[in-house]
């Protein structure tokens, strides 16, 4: 259990350090499609999967704090690593 809150409590802080990373990441892709090149598209999936990681750890962090709405966060990322 020692481990677990150390854990939560560094993507707690991980969260509060990355509260601009979702945009940042969109105006990549936004960026990297409009390039239409095959390492555009290679870096799109890139930042798709750290948007995915944001949105897991976030639902997680929610989660143990006992916030079932956690479980929507947990979907997008889902969403976005797949």
């Amino acid at each position: 259990m020692k481990n677990l809150k150390k854990i939560i409590n560094a993507h707690r802080q991980w969260l509060f350090k990355s509260s601009d990373l979702v945009t940042e990441e969109l105006k990549y892709i936004h960026e990297d499609i409009e390039s239409n090149s095959l390492a555009g598209f290679n870096n799109v999936a890139d930042s798709l999967g750290i948007i995915a990681s944001y949105y897991g750890n976030k639902g997680e962090v929610a989660i143990y704090d006992e916030d079932n709405s956690g479980w929507q966060d947990i979907s997008k990322s889902i969403m976005y690593r797949y």
